[in-house]
């Protein structure tokens, strides 16, 4: 719901700075959690328009995906290049698995030398976000504490294009679904 992701967006500073990215990033993208943690370090092109897009590898359907992303999003993508090469030089991923601190079972502790430098695990920004909504008091419009799923963010996305007019073709090739079918669960939501 849109009151839980002003929540979430008013106490996200008190995420890890690479989490706060990805949330924003995938609230904007919808990709899979697994496309997310997966982006390639330079994943982010321009065009001759001054344009920006995200390139990504949909598993799912073994095929790249090339979407369209606001200036906002390239810019936290860029944020994000940056604190790559400061804390490891040179990397293929955007975001592997920084050396602080990672989240496991609810408590912060050093990361693993055998998980640092690999790719965040659904679990972990799962963990972390529900961490933050029972910390901050995120709630669902029934008033009960809210229960992150990182798929949701997908269907929010999709849902909010739908609610803004955009054609249900253009989500189709957005979201990379194959056929409409899938697509048209949104634009039966709308109505």
């Amino acid at each position: 719901p849109e009151t839980v992701m002003a929540q979430l967006n008013q106490h996200s500073r008190h995420l890890d700075k690479n989490l706060q990215r990805m949330i924003l990033i995938h609230q904007e993208t919808g990709m899979r959690i697994s496309e997310l943690c997966a982006l390639k370090y330079d994943c982010l092109s321009k065009d001759s328009d001054s344009d920006y897009f995200v390139k990504f590898f949909i598993s799912k359907v073994n095929k790249e995906n090339n979407i369209p992303v606001s200036q906002d999003t390239a810019n936290l993508i860029l944020e994000q290049q940056a604190m790559v090469i400061k804390e490891f030089e040179r990397h293929e991923l955007l975001f592997p698995m920084p050396h602080h601190v990672m989240q496991m079972n609810g408590k912060l502790k050093k990361s693993k030398n055998d998980s640092i430098g690999k790719q965040w695990l659904r679990k972990t920004i799962t963990n972390q976000l529900n961490n933050l909504a029972r910390k901050y008091n995120i709630c669902a419009p029934s008033g009960e504490i809210w229960f992150f799923d990182t798929h949701s963010f997908r269907h929010t996305t999709a849902t909010r294009m739908i609610n803004n007019g955009t054609p249900q073709h253009i989500v189709q090739k957005f979201l990379g679904h194959e056929t409409p079918t899938m697509t048209s669960r949104y634009a039966h939501i709308h109505d």
